[in-house]
């Protein structure tokens, strides 16, 4: 199954591997402007439509799930990926409203969760126990299945935030001819929560009360080698450019 393209329309910080440096150097350049103190306002988990960032006190950035380092220079953010590409981001900041420019446009984020306080300690790293950082991330699995007289497409998704909390969608149609007559029906299934992870097992808690257990195996796609999560005998391909597991 190939991994499906990303939503490219929506906003969000493009691959560091594409980018050049926009108006200053990586983090390890960014000098004594470039510390980030405990208690930035910029701590904390910001979203825009289907898009994540994990602003951490710890000078790691998680952009989608993945890991980077960064560094704050006045009204910049310096950002390096893991093979040393890095990119600068300008930024606005107001109250729970990050405005951030990519490419030249301006991408608005919301923070959701709250702003740390005067002398707050850092953020440390994620615990591994909980919502480990690895399974952060969109993960999806679409089948298409033809017959003589039809056939069925499903596209289900499902979000791990880094917050803890998730989104899951599902949607399928199915379409064929009988005696002649065309017939065709859609159904969708949409589910948020919170979600944590112990060992291969992934928890969710659903906003209505429901709690589902679910085992699940880490591969790699046999072609493209993008990271899968096998859950139920079905491959959910990362949405987001991951390493491979």
């Amino acid at each position: 199954m190939a991994r499906p393209t990303p939503y490219s329309g929506g906003p969000g910080f493009p691959s560091m591997s594409n980018q050049n440096n926009q108006g200053g150097g990586p983090p390890a350049d960014a000098g004594t402007d470039g510390e980030v103190p405990p208690q930035s306002p910029l701590i904390g988990v910001w979203r825009a439509n289907e898009k994540s960032l994990d602003i951490r006190g710890d000078g790691i950035l998680l952009i989608n799930g993945q890991p980077f380092k960064y560094a704050v220079g006045g009204q910049t953010l310096f950002v390096e990926g893991p093979d040393g590409a890095a990119a600068s981001y300008p930024f606005e900041l107001s109250g729970d409203q990050l405005v951030v420019t990519v490419n030249g446009q301006r991408v608005t984020y919301s923070r959701t969760t709250p702003a740390p306080a005067s002398g707050a300690a850092p953020a440390g790293p994620q615990s591994s126990g909980s919502t480990p950082g690895d399974l952060v991330g969109k993960w999806c699995h679409m089948a298409n299945v033809n017959a003589t007289n039809g056939g069925r497409q499903t596209n289900t998704c499902f979000a791990l935030n880094p917050d803890g909390s998730y989104e899951y969608h599902s949607e399928s149609s199915s379409s064929g001819t009988v005696g002649g007559n065309a017939w065709g029906t859609t159904s969708q299934n949409d589910d948020r929560g919170r979600w944590s992870s112990t060992g291969n097992t992934l928890t969710a808690q659903s906003s209505s009360g429901k709690v589902s257990n679910y085992t699940f195996e880490k591969r790699n796609h046999p072609k493209t080698n993008d990271p899968m999560l096998v859950i139920g005998g079905e491959a959910f391909v990362t949405y987001y450019q991951k390493p491979s597991w």
